[in-house]
C-alpha cells in the first residue's frame, strides 16, 4: 500500500522572484510588500505597455482570500472590490515573452494570475510518498520513503507531477493522508471539487498557513 502525505508547503517564494521569466504584481495599496506609488505609472512610455499588452490594469477582491484579476474579470463586489488595485508589468523584454499579440499576452497575464492567487491563498504543497507495509515479526508499521517534492503552487501541478509518480508503481494500493487527503481524493478519484475550491485559484482549498504578505 502507497501512502500519500499531501500537506502545505510554507517554503515556497514570491512568484516573480523564484521563476524565471515571470510578470510581476503591483499594488496600489501601501499595505501590501509589493506596493508602488500609481504615480510612478502615469507616464507616457507605461501607457504604451498598457496599450501593447506589456502591463495590464488590475483588480482586486479582498474577503477571506484574495483575488487579483484583469479589470473586468475576476469576483465584482461593491465592497470588496478595488478596481484599480494595481498593475501587471512585464518588466523583461519584449522578444522574451513567447505571446506575441495583445490578446495572446492576455491569455498569458489571466494564466499568471491564476498561479498568483494560488501563491497568495497559500495554495502551495509538498508531497511524500511511502510504501506501508507490516512487521512480519511484530506487526508493527513499516514505512519505506520513495521520495517527497515540494514547491508545487496549486493543486493541478501537484497531481500532475503525483500521476506520473505512480506510474512507476502500477497495481499498487494507495492512501492519502495530511491536510490535503480530500483533494487526493477528489483528484484520482475524478469527484468534483467542493464549491468553495475554485480553480482560479480565488478560492482556499484548505484552511491555509498565514502566506507573506500580498
Amino acid at each position: 500500500m502507497l501512502r500519500i502525505t499531501i500537506d502545505h508547503d510554507q517554503e515556497v517564494g514570491v512568484p516573480w522572484k523564484d521563476c524565471d521569466g515571470c510578470w510581476r504584481v503591483i499594488s496600489t495599496s501601501p499595505r501590501h510588500n509589493h506596493y508602488e506609488s500609481p504615480e510612478t505609472y502615469q507616464h507616457i512610455g507605461f501607457r504604451r505597455k498598457l496599450a501593447v499588452g506589456l502591463a495590464f490594469q488590475l483588480s482586486r477582491y479582498s474577503h477571506g482570500s484574495t483575488c487579483w484579476s484583469l479589470v473586468g474579470d475576476g469576483p465584482q463586489c461593491h465592497w470588496d472590490t478595488t478596481q484599480n488595485g494595481g498593475y501587471l508589468v512585464w518588466d523583461h523584454k519584449p522578444r522574451e515573452m513567447g505571446a506575441k499579440t495583445y490578446e495572446d499576452r492576455r491569455k498569458d497575464a489571466k494564466a499568471f494570475l491564476v498561479m498568483f492567487n494560488d501563491w497568495c491563498n497559500g495554495n502551495c504543497y509538498w508531497y511524500k510518498v511511502e510504501r506501508v507495509t507490516e512487521c512480519s515479526h511484530c506487526g508493527a508499521e513499516v514505512a519505506e520513503d520513495l521520495g517527497s517534492c515540494g514547491g508545487f503552487i496549486g493543486d493541478d501541478s501537484l497531481f500532475d507531477a503525483l500521476r506520473e509518480v505512480m506510474g512507476s508503481y502500477p497495481g499498487e494500493g494507495y492512501e492519502f493522508a495530511g491536510a490535503g487527503a480530500w483533494l487526493g481524493t477528489c483528484h484520482f478519484n475524478e469527484l468534483p471539487l467542493p464549491a468553495h475550491h475554485s480553480r482560479s485559484g480565488c478560492i482556499v482549498g484548505f484552511p491555509p498557513v498565514p502566506p507573506p504578505q500580498h
